[in-house]
């Protein structure tokens, strides 16, 4: 058979997903040296479709390939060597194949290598080389180099931010069919950044974002649903978005799913099941997971009291920065639960917590300040955090603002 009828039919075959068939055809002697039927056999190593799964021949065949300059072999490499499929794990080489397509004018290739600098993978880490690949990416209407550059925008990463840029670039990334542009637009509209607020808007790409499997989209819908945004307001509805995200391993997916069973809001109140999503959000660093354990633990909610317990949840969740997890800590200390008791170390979370704009961490320090436990006794500091405190609408901070003016009077 001619090669090019060969390779012709191979392809076909490929596309059908008759990869038997398609394994046959490529694997013609005709076709021997051809980049096209290398690169596909590489597929099917990879995948183990049409034949037996092989890494290892994969990239034999991926590298036949690249050695004839296809791009598409190249990112597939550099795929490989970035998460150590097949080959042991390697930044470095990651970067020299993504290099090599991007010179070839591959955008897949491009916006990889993009993230390779953002992230200092293998390279210097650099912002400005990041938004050189993503931007020659984007040109091309690759709908990921369009989505990063969209949210180095959104950020400000490399370039002056801009929202209504951002905005602009994930629209032309989502309307291909990206869910994680489809994620950043619903964000934006939800939020009204770079375009007209409307939380029907968000729900409407959230849930196409969704729809197409982005547990992060799935989770954002949950929420929408649970505070009826843009939506009827439904627990049921939310758990079942919650959950969809929950079973594809997001880990906010899995924490709000916990808080649902905490509460009892949309499933039957469960103690025990909430504990349990909690803690598989908590194994992927969630925080606020960590923040709901230790308050399990410090309460007796499902688990036997263990101030101990509590302790070191909190302690996790405030060094990975969450300032309500910092509260709960310095309170801990306070009052010497599972842990020594000490003023210095409660004011030392407090401080913290503050800092990091949480109400109640500057509710408890403004009490520090003005009872003079841990620091020396001052007023002025007190009302300063108490103010900040019921700024955001704190009760009890307003109440001893109010006590303490009353004390000032004659």
């Amino acid at each position: 058979m001619d090669p090019s009828e060969c390779l012709e039919k191979g392809l076909a075959a490929y596309r059908r997903g008759n990869f038997k068939k398609a394994f046959a055809m490529l694997s013609a002697e005709t076709l021997i040296d051809d980049p096209t039927a290398q690169y596909l056999l590489g597929r099917m190593y990879y995948d183990g479709k049409g034949t037996r799964q092989s890494y290892e021949l994969a990239i034999h065949l991926y590298k036949g390939a690249a050695s004839k300059d296809c791009a598409a072999a190249m990112k597939s490499l550099g795929w490989m060597y970035e998460f150590g499929k097949g080959v042991p794990q390697s930044y470095e080489d990651a970067v020299r194949w993504y290099r090599r397509g991007a010179i070839l004018g591959d955008a897949s290739c491009q916006g990889y290598l993009g993230d390779m600098y953002q992230y200092g993978k293998g390279v210097r880490q650099s912002y400005y080389m990041a938004i050189i690949w993503y931007s020659l990416s984007a040109e091309q209407h690759n709908d990921y180099g369009l989505k990063k550059l969209g949210f180095m925008y959104r950020d400000g990463k490399g370039v002056e931010q801009s929202y209504e840029r951002a905005a602009d670039l994930f629209m032309m990334s989502a309307e291909q069919g990206n869910t994680d542009a489809m994620r950043g637009l619903g964000w934006m509209f939800e939020t009204g950044k770079g375009v007209a607020q409307s939380y029907e808007e968000a729900v409407r790409w959230y849930r196409r974002g969704a729809i197409l499997g982005n547990a992060t989209c799935q989770c954002n819908l949950g929420y929408m649903y649970q505070y009826g945004k843009g939506v009827p307001q439904s627990d049921k509805a939310a758990v079942e978005w919650y959950r969809k995200s929950s079973d594809l391993g997001n880990e906010n997916g899995k924490m709000r799913l916990g808080y649902m069973y905490r509460f009892g809001r949309g499933v039957p109140q469960s103690y025990r099941k909430a504990l349990e999503l909690f803690e598989e959000a908590a194994e992927k660093n969630n925080p606020d997971a960590m923040r709901n354990i230790g308050w399990m633990y410090e309460s007796g909610k499902g688990v036997d009291v263990s101030y101990e317990t509590a302790a070191g949840w909190y302690r996790r969740g405030a060094e990975l920065g969450d300032a309500s997890c910092m509260d709960s800590l310095g309170l801990l200390y306070l009052h010497g639960k599972g842990v020594p008791q000490s003023d210095k170390m409660a004011v030392e979370w407090f401080t913290r917590s503050a800092k990091n704009g949480n109400q109640y961490g500057q509710r408890d320090l403004g009490h520090m300040y003005e009872s003079g436990k841990g620091v020396i006794r001052d007023l002025k500091e007190a009302v300063h955090w108490y103010q900040m405190s019921a700024n955001q609408g704190n009760v009890t901070a307003k109440s001893r603002l109010g006590a303490m003016r009353r004390a000032d009077q004659p």
